[in-house]
């Protein structure tokens, strides 16, 4: 099966236009043997010609003796001289051994492989190196291709917007740091547990494939929605703005009735709204269905900002500083939320801006007494 088509008999993957047919068997002569079936070649190019085969690292010299043979017998389509079997065979990253390791979870104990008739033990470090660096490493690379996309958009948005050249270009880069980690990091847990057998204990019947893609969703619905749910459940936003912000968040990662479940196993309800809010025009629906908290707050902010600041006799610089502190600060979100969070909202920031107003005409008067 090719990856993306599941093409009967495709290539397990292309590099530099070349068909490579991955076959990791215990013994060079079986890894050879996979790609052939009652004496033909079964992975062939359009041409006809025969794709590589690529085998395990140490078992590369004796499986080109294995393809000779193959050859001098007639199997190969297109090739009758022994000496060319190099050509279709590849030499792979990864030892016999090493790739055995490759296929255990990290999410697994007691992991064992056996290598030439010997059960071997199998590390926690060792799973590090050669599983979990594999399936970072695949992460990163179907990660890459989305991310450069938006990051090129990012590029020229930027540009219509007057930035240079290498500010805009620095920008995208640095953009691209976090989706690609964040994506690769989803890509390993998922596919480290669909292939455990920790998973496969707890759904038993469902395919590994099926295992990992739920997990993924699972990891995204808690990396893009969880600091919205920590802030929910400290009373800090409301179920409303929790709703909205995980639709719009999610809208992008997940499944929105996975993320939607997901949600739902630990605040009921949520998950059926969240779900069914999931969609293409996630983003005015939302607008449609709440007022966000925090234009709430700021609104009540405003209101109060005129009933109690404007008219003190304050000067322009205790003014300016009163309004960066309450409408321009970088403290400003989390000053909304303690609004929220303070249950009367109108009776905090009149406190508030009652405290910052005393404070400054404190200093005022002490200053007055001194002199």
């Amino acid at each position: 099966m090719e990856g993306n088509s599941h093409e009967k008999h495709g290539a397990d993957r292309v590099v530099n236009g070349v068909n490579i047919q991955t076959k990791y068997y215990s013994s060079a002569n079986k890894s050879i043997a996979a790609a052939f079936e009652n004496g033909v070649a079964k992975y062939r190019n359009p041409d006809g010609s025969m794709m590589k085969i690529e085998v395990p690292r140490d078992q590369y010299n004796k499986a080109v003796k294995a393809m000779a043979r193959r050859i001098k017998n007639g199997e190969v389509p297109n090739e009758t001289n022994p000496q060319n079997a190099a050509r279709y065979v590849k030499r792979g990253a990864l030892s016999y051994e090493h790739s055995q390791i490759a296929t255990k979870s990290i999410f697994d104990r007691g992991s064992t492989i056996v290598v030439d008739g010997q059960v071997k033990s199998v590390s926690f470090g060792q799973k590090l190196v050669y599983s979990v660096d594999s399936d970072f490493l695949t992460g990163v690379a179907n990660t890459v291709p989305t991310v450069i996309v938006s990051q090129v958009w990012y590029y020229v948005n930027a540009r219509w917007h007057g930035q240079d050249a290498d500010e805009a270009l620095k920008g995208a880069v640095l953009g691209s740091v976090k989706p690609i980690l964040v994506g690769a990091s989803i890509y390993t847990v998922s596919s480290q547990f669909g292939g455990s057998n920790l998973a496969k204990s707890i759904f038993k019947g469902v395919k590994a494939d099926k295992i990992t893609q739920r997990t993924a969703i699972g990891v995204t619905a808690a990396i893009t929605i969880g600091p919205d749910v920590v802030d929910f459940l400290r009373g800090r936003i409301s179920m409303q703005q929790l709703v909205k912000n995980t639709a719009v968040t999610a809208a992008g990662a997940a499944s929105g009735a996975a993320t939607g479940a997901m949600l739902g196993s630990f605040i009921p309800g949520a998950g059926t709204v969240i779900g069914g809010m999931i969609g293409g025009a996630v983003g005015s629906i939302a607008d449609k269905f709440t007022e966000d908290d925090s234009v709430k707050m700021i609104r009540i902010a405003k209101e109060e900002f005129i009933d109690l600041v404007i008219f003190c006799p304050l000067k322009q610089d205790e003014f300016e500083e009163i309004v960066n502190k309450i409408f321009v600060g970088k403290e400003t979100s989390k000053l909304y939320k303690d609004m929220f969070a303070a249950g009367n909202s109108r009776k905090y920031i009149r406190d508030l801006y009652r405290k910052m107003i005393i404070d400054k005409l404190k200093n005022v008067k002490s200053m007055k007494m001194k002199s």
